[in-house]
């Protein structure tokens, strides 16, 4: 299932996490997969802010896969 929202304005991730919290976050919990065209940097910190708005703590490693 898709939701869309409407938003007339440019939006930092922060928006975007504060309306994924607001709107989407009791029908859907976590996101399992993040389509963006803005680069990963914007997935990473838009996940970044997401944990901080749900009161958790991201950590990140790189594993090695031969």
């Amino acid at each position: 299932m898709i939701r869309l929202k409407a938003i007339i304005t440019a939006v930092l991730s922060e928006d975007i996490a504060k309306i994924y919290w607001d709107e989407i976050w009791k029908i859907h919990g976590m996101p399992q997969n993040i389509l963006s065209d803005r680069r990963s940097q914007f997935a990473l910190k838009f996940m970044k802010d997401l944990t901080k708005a749900l009161g958790t703590k991201i950590t990140l490693s790189m594993m090695y896969h031969p």
